[in-house]
């Protein structure tokens, strides 16, 4: 047997039977997903549909002439398999933003664009108050505020479209939490997203993604996936239960449940130098504080970053972040920054054990923050190069001939912590104390 790969494309309400399988019309899609330091990842996908029938294009007659495609969301799961067992699950959920046809008289396509629903709820105003302040002890906690108001307090949430169902809201599940912070948020009636990414998400620096749409906590739920201060994943990916995500292990030659890659771009990830940072909190009396990493500045230069307004409820934890953003980032890593896999190429190349590991990272839950081995021999070299790395993006193309995925990395070194008896983070002089 080999390890193949499949797709489906479905555009869904999210109620029972109330989703359209638009899988053998899918001419191709390309799903692109990145994290940001200290700012809301985002994601986008492209779809092109097959229309030579007709039955899409609106108002003419066809199947779909009149469907309602501005109050559905799209939802791509992708398989991998051995024959046997399966793995894997939902790379994207979106709503969608763009809608096209594309007709030469004899050829007919549709072509599709969605966003992320973190996005989306980004460009929604928040709650106005007038000065109302609310403290929590987690990020999580933060942008449920934020997202999801305050029922207590008669604070309301931002405006998400239902899709006819009941109790439209956001789910955050923390994959790592740093249990000793606390957030403060000022509501403003601001967008969210400039809440978010002004305020709560530069005070780490923290990570965050929208994953799926479920039913656990909120009728519609939109998840998201949140890490705290650039720790490391120590937890379940979510209210489903999806135990932790397997690291990923790239190779030339892999065996087992390692993967194959076709290509690697290498190179040094010198624009993300920080080595200086003011932080003033939200606090009353708060007062900048200030971190200079002298001995990286001596050595690259200063590269600084100040942060007005952070979600810090106390001198203490701005200090504390300040010297994160000075410390974290404070010289240069020369690693691997991109690596291409082809299914193609797995399926060629790989063991059957290896399903598992592609079907983790597929899932949209596990396929980010993961830790990335990438062993490769760079031309000229006598001997192999091993870098350890982050997962922080990724671009996923499928067509009728194969599936690609970019995964786009950031050093290890750089954005998680030593890991005892970890083969990625557990290294001397490489992985720092948290």
């Amino acid at each position: 047997m080999t390890v193949t790969v499949s797709h489906t494309v479905t555009i869904t309400d999210g109620t029972v039977g109330g989703g359209t399988s638009l899988t053998d019309r899918t001419a191709g899609f390309t799903v692109q997903q990145t994290l940001k330091r200290g700012a809301m990842g985002t994601g986008r996908a492209y779809l092109t549909l097959y229309n030579n029938d007709g039955a899409l294009t609106p108002n003419g007659g066809g199947t779909f002439s009149n469907y309602p495609w501005f109050k559905r969301y799209l939802v791509i799961s992708s398989g991998a398999t051995d024959g046997t067992s399966s793995a894997g699950g939902g790379i994207f959920y979106g709503l969608i933003t763009d809608f096209e046809v594309v007709d030469n008289g004899t050829n007919s396509v549709v072509n599709m664009q969605f966003e992320d629903f973190a996005t989306v709820a980004g460009r929604a105003p928040t709650y106005d108050g007038l000065g109302v302040t609310q403290t929590t002890t987690s990020i999580r906690g933060s942008l449920l505020r934020i997202l999801n108001g305050n029922v207590s307090l008669g604070i309301p949430g931002v405006d998400m479209p239902s899709f006819g169902r009941p109790d439209p809201g956001f789910s955050v599940f923390a994959i790592s939490e740093y249990t000793t912070s606390n957030y403060r948020v000022d509501l403003d009636g601001t967008p969210a997203g400039q809440q978010i990414n002004s305020q709560v998400m530069p005070a780490g620096p923290n990570f965050a993604w929208q994953t799926r749409v479920t039913s656990f906590v909120r009728n519609p739920s939109f998840d998201i996936n949140v890490v705290e201060r650039s720790l490391n994943r120590n937890r379940v990916l979510d209210g489903g239960g999806l135990a932790l995500a397997r690291p990923q292990v790239l190779k030339t030659n892999p065996s087992g449940t390692e993967l194959a890659f076709t290509q690697v771009q290498a190179g040094w990830n010198n624009d993300d130098i920080r080595n200086e940072a003011d932080v003033t909190g939200l606090h009353s009396g708060a007062t900048v504080q200030n971190v200079t990493n002298q001995t990286s500045i001596d050595d690259y230069g200063v590269s600084a970053v100040t942060l007005q307004g952070c979600a810090a409820d106390s001198d203490a934890d701005a200090l504390d972040i300040a010297g994160r953003w000075a410390r974290n980032f404070d010289e240069p890593v020369y690693a691997a920054r991109q690596v291409t896999l082809r299914a193609s190429s797995i399926a060629e190349r790989c063991d059957d054990a290896a399903y598992a590991t592609l079907g983790d990272l597929l899932d949209i839950r596990s396929g980010l923050w993961n830790t990335c081995t990438v062993t490769y021999t760079p031309t000229g070299a006598s001997t192999p190069v091993t870098d350890n790395t982050i997962i922080f993006g990724r671009t996923i193309r499928a067509t009728a001939d194969d599936t690609i995925i970019t995964l786009d990395l950031v050093p290890a070194a750089n954005y998680q912590y030593l890991e005892l008896d970890s083969a990625v983070l557990g290294i001397l002089d490489e992985n720092r104390l948290g």
